[in-house]
């Protein structure tokens, strides 16, 4: 007789966890800077449409009667006006959105935070570590960790990335992402960055519950 592990869900669960990575991943794109041709053909594709409706985000809408150059073009008008200036913007800094400043207290305790757990920067890095697409970055690669270790059926280690992850988010992700998405929405020319404005906000509070629900631990880092 063949002897199993006991969890016979473990290829659905490393599944769900990669997916819940990949979703880091993407809405960081969104919010890193203008979109690339590249990154607007992959976003405008069947599967990844499917799961962002799915999630309630219907793109399809946003896409239909403009060519590709009208899009970009649209598109980065729109993130420039959002994100950069010149004039008032949203900054995408946690230290902007919760001190008021850039390079304020916050900035620190992330880098610390994200060094601490054995990460490094690019060497062509030069934006502030507390930037959105940076702290989803760095939680992409906290649940690729995390997905590692189901793989290998390595529970202590699935618990300590759980508990990073959660800590991660407590103290910093969820104290200022959704206020600033709800920002985005509001003030969003074009329905793509309203709508990704909407999906992250809703997903980060969807994490903070998950995560006080049980999945976080013993503080971390601080």
């Amino acid at each position: 007789m063949t002897r199993t592990s006991g969890r016979p869900n473990q290829a659905d669960r490393v599944g769900k966890t990669a997916e819940r990575g990949n979703l880091y991943g993407f809405l960081a794109l969104v919010f890193q800077s203008e979109p690339t041709p590249e990154f607007w053909r992959e976003i405008r594709r069947p599967p990844l449409l499917a799961a962002l409706s799915n999630a309630g985000v219907e793109l399809g809408e946003a896409f239909r009667g403009d060519s590709e150059d009208e899009l970009l073009r649209d598109l980065g008008i729109d993130f420039t006006r959002l994100f950069v200036g010149p004039g008032k913007h949203i900054a995408p800094y946690e230290s902007a959105q919760l001190e008021g400043a850039l390079w304020g207290a916050a900035t620190a305790k992330v880098a610390a935070f994200i060094e601490s757990c054995g990460f490094r920067y690019r060497s062509d890095f030069q934006d502030m570590p507390d930037h959105i697409s940076v702290e989803f970055e760095f939680m992409k690669e906290l649940i690729g960790r995390e997905a590692e270790a189901l793989e290998r059926d390595d529970p202590d280690a699935v618990t300590a990335c759980r508990r990073t992850q959660a800590v991660f988010l407590e103290q910093h992700i969820s104290r200022w992402v959704p206020q600033f998405c709800d920002q985005v929405a509001d003030a969003a020319a074009l329905p793509v960055y309203r709508d990704m404005a909407r999906l992250t906000a809703d997903f980060i509070r969807s994490e903070r519950d998950e995560a006080a629900r049980g999945e976080g631990g013993e503080p971390g880092p601080d």
